[in-house]
């Protein structure tokens, strides 16, 4: 997907208006963590894509109901070109969205249950009777950490499921009827929107809860290798579509902290 206009904007939110990314200023500087947040870009562009390719598959079957044979023919040709290009969507949405799960539950989320058990005991020393004041320990993000696990116990997975199902289907008709059907293409054009929906909100409560909490407590040099460590186990072909928006994350990071180009990535890789 193209990248949007990069605009430095208020911490911690890392989503511009548009789409855009902007980094988030975490004690006078900015926080690497945030480039994950590029990850979530090209995975909800490609997801916006789907939803709309699905959509116009239901509007050609639609058609396909009006005019003369002839008319008829070019929509359903025009279909199967259009499922041959949401089937070849999807295979790589289904990768990009593994990816990116098992980067959390691998090394995000016991990230964040690490931190998050040391700001308990934290607390519970500086409540204790005679204990000194302590400084305020960052918010922690119980209920997002408990809605992540809700939201990973199989629901994104059978969204996935339900949708490559669905294209199966679709194929068999072509193969079988030559043609497609709207009591095939509604559901599936439903069923895009609804999962592009889901997965976009739980990206968006990631950046505003889970983000600037790693920003807050973890070291810069442990988010680098954080980061790192995601992208380099990405596939190349998944790496391409983040490229843009990683990029221009960098460039952002390096003009708002004063920095020679290329020192951000620079940060991360090392």
């Amino acid at each position: 997907p193209p990248a949007g206009p990069a605009a430095a904007g208020e911490a911690p939110l890392v989503v511009a208006e548009g789409g855009g990314l902007r980094p988030a200023a975490v004690g006078g500087g900015t926080a690497p963590i945030f480039a994950l947040a590029s990850v979530h870009r090209a995975i909800a562009g490609g997801l916006r894509a789907f939803a709309k390719g699905a959509k116009a598959l239901h509007d050609l079957a639609a058609q396909r109901r009006e005019g003369d044979s002839s008319a008829r023919a070019a929509a359903n040709r025009a279909a199967a070109r259009r499922l041959e290009r949401l089937s070849a969507q999807f295979q790589f949405l289904e990768a990009l969205m593994l990816t990116h799960t098992i980067g959390e539950d691998v090394g995000i989320y016991p990230l964040v249950e690490e931190d998050t058990a040391a700001a308990a005991v934290a607390a519970e020393a500086a409540e204790a009777p005679n204990a000194p004041n302590a400084p305020n320990a960052p918010n922690t993000p119980h209920h997002h950490h408990h809605h992540h696990h809700a939201q990973h116990d199989g629901s994104e997975e059978a969204l996935f499921q339900n949708l490559g199902v669905a294209l199966r289907e679709m194929h068999a008709d072509l193969r079988s009827t030559g043609s497609l059907s709207v009591a095939r293409t509604g559901p599936f054009s439903k069923g895009a929107a609804e999962c592009a929906e889901h997965v976009i909100e739980h990206m968006q409560e990631e950046e505003r809860d889970i983000l600037p909490f790693l920003a807050a407590t973890c070291t810069d040099e442990k988010q680098c290798k954080l980061v790192w460590k995601t992208l380099s186990s990405m596939h190349t072909r998944l790496l391409e579509q983040v490229l843009p928006w990683l990029s221009e994350y960098l460039i952002a990071t390096d003009q708002i902290s004063g920095f020679e180009p290329g020192q951000t990535f620079r940060r991360i890789s090392a």
